[in-house]
């Protein structure tokens, strides 16, 4: 963030917000979780009326620190966009962790133990960016923790424009198997690889309806459409790039 406000001037928005603000012209949502419909449906109309948004979701966020409700059970951290994704025309794979045999990293398990490919944290290496978008070109790689799936939804509209995919070695996994997990080298024992491309991260554009098309309460004269929407969806909140030189 502290890079972010050299370059771009950046107001951050309270939590439970029923509105953008008209001078927003980006809007940056990481790890959403559990917003109440008027944020859902102020976003919507952000996004309706011409805003930029770049939203990063995951199925299982190495990054939230959030506490377990009774030892061994799994905290929450997955977070989705899910009814606003569905009117855009795409939707994060529920539940969903992106296994790739091909991109595995490397990952160290004590001093007395050796490193160890770990199926879930990826390094995607150029063939995995895409080098025609703006977005993307510029960059050499880019790690990821436990990323979800992104897909267009059959019979959208939209434009789905993958800008991460994984290598044809790779598979989903359950999300809930990464909470316990102890050896990662036991994921690439079982991944069976489908020989599908899955999407990590994808910009979506085209003609959109909006996700409440009679509004919500008290807010019923809204956008019910746009002729082009400008989105980029991210599944996965625990980042790092290299940028080329």
């Amino acid at each position: 963030m502290e890079q972010a406000r050299q370059l771009f001037k950046i107001a951050s928005l309270k939590a439970g917000i029923d509105q953008i603000p008209d001078d927003i012209s980006v809007l940056l949502l990481v790890h959403p979780k559990q917003l109440p419909e008027a944020t859902l449906y102020a976003i919507d109309q952000f996004v309706l009326r011409g805003g930029k948004l770049l939203v990063f979701v995951d199925p299982f966020s190495e990054a939230d620190t959030g506490m377990q409700m009774l030892p061994g059970d799994g905290a929450d951290k997955a977070s989705d966009l899910e009814p606003l994704f569905k009117a855009w025309g795409l939707r994060l794979m529920p539940d969903k962790v992106l296994g790739d045999g091909s991109y595995a990293m490397a990952v160290g398990m004590g001093q007395s133990q050796r490193p160890v490919r770990h199926a879930g944290w990826l390094g995607l290496p150029p063939r995995a960016l895409n080098q025609e978008h703006v977005g993307t070109a510029g960059l050499e790689s880019i790690n990821v923790a436990t990323s979800g799936i992104l897909e267009p939804v059959e019979g959208a509209k939209t434009q789905f424009l993958p800008l991460l995919q994984s290598s044809e070695y790779a598979m989903p996994f359950e999300a809930a198997r990464f909470a316990m997990l102890s050896n990662p080298e036991e994921l690439l024992r079982d991944l069976q690889p489908t020989g599908e491309r899955y999407a990590i991260a994808a910009r979506i554009s085209g003609p959109a309806q909006s996700a409440y098309p009679n509004g919500i309460e008290g807010q019923k004269d809204g956008l019910k459409a746009a002729d082009n929407i400008n989105v980029i969806a991210v599944a996965d909140t625990d980042h790092a790039f290299a940028v080329t030189d």
